[in-house]
């Protein structure tokens, strides 16, 4: 992971494209999600980031599809579970990057989501490729990891596109880091 400074209250987001990295990777059977707690531990910090009229952009991974598309791996059920739980439209994009997905993500009005597919779908994310990550950050004005579950590993929607894009750590990410430097630094 990068490094990535705590994002300020105080911060203008009207209008923003936020890319929110989140860990969206639940327990699915037929296509449908058993287990939607990964899912509602998101819900508070979309739903900040939407109350100021940001324009919210989903990024996440589901299993490992190791680089190549797996209809059953897509995140396109979640979209209505999201939309359900936050009570605004949540949008689905069947591309993570590239002209589609920047068209889209310019597009939702100001307090929508735009849920992007499977970042896994793409090779270059594993591999932590520059020029994909470059792509992806142009979804986006702002980028923001709350997914603390997957900052150790260095992959392009983890690592590389701090490089592009004004970074942040979100609150969530920041509480789990604290709890950490607690339970290791009074270890026994």
């Amino acid at each position: 992971m990068g490094k990535l400074k705590a994002l300020n209250e105080n911060l203008n987001l009207t209008d923003k494209r936020i890319i929110l990295r989140v860990d969206l990777n639940v327990p699915m059977q037929e296509g449908k999600v058993t287990d939607k707690s990964r899912i509602n531990k998101v819900i508070p910090v979309i739903k900040e980031f939407t109350n100021k009229k940001a324009k919210v952009i989903l990024v996440s991974h589901l299993g490992r599809p190791k680089g190549k598309i797996d209809e059953k791996l897509s995140l396109k059920p979640i979209a209505p579970i999201l939309e359900g739980l936050l009570k605004t439209k949540v949008h689905f994009c069947n591309e993570n990057y590239g002209s589609t997905a920047i068209k889209k993500s310019n597009e939702i009005k100001s307090g929508e989501i735009l849920l992007l597919e499977n970042i896994r779908f793409n090779k270059e994310e594993e591999s932590n490729e520059e020029n994909f990550a470059k792509e992806l950050s142009k979804v986006g004005d702002i980028y923001v990891n709350e997914a603390f579950s997957c900052s150790h590993r260095a992959h392009a929607s983890v690592c590389e596109i701090t490089k592009h894009i004004n970074s942040f750590a979100g609150k969530q990410l920041l509480k789990e880091i604290s709890v950490i430097k607690m339970l290791t630094s009074n270890a026994k």
